[in-house]
């Protein structure tokens, strides 16, 4: 959960520092800040659908796969992976909260 917010809180200092261009950053940012809401808006029935049509090994599972390729594509840059880290992690988000409470 920490980490979590702490991506949310540091999006734009992080892209800062990993692309060197202070514009790419805040351009990420504006689709972060967007994707968000949205992303979480629009998963939620998926999330719903998903845990209650699998099991929970399951949902473990798949938590732990998006977390680790979120911290992946958190790593490379390139604004391709980028924007995949960010759809992804706005996808995760509302299925973490969900799945662990």
């Amino acid at each position: 959960m920490t980490r979590i917010n702490y991506f949310v809180a540091t999006i734009r200092t992080q892209y800062t520092y990993l692309f060197h261009d202070y514009n790419k950053a805040v351009e990420i940012n504006n689709f972060f800040d967007v994707a968000l809401p949205v992303g979480g808006v629009l998963s939620v029935p998926f999330i719903g659908l998903l845990l209650d049509n699998t099991s929970t090994t399951f949902t473990l599972s798949l938590l732990v796969t998006i977390a680790t390729t979120i911290g992946v594509l958190g790593v490379i840059p390139e604004t391709w992976a980028a924007y995949a880290n960010i759809t992804l992690f706005v996808l995760y988000r509302p299925l973490y909260y969900t799945a662990v409470s």
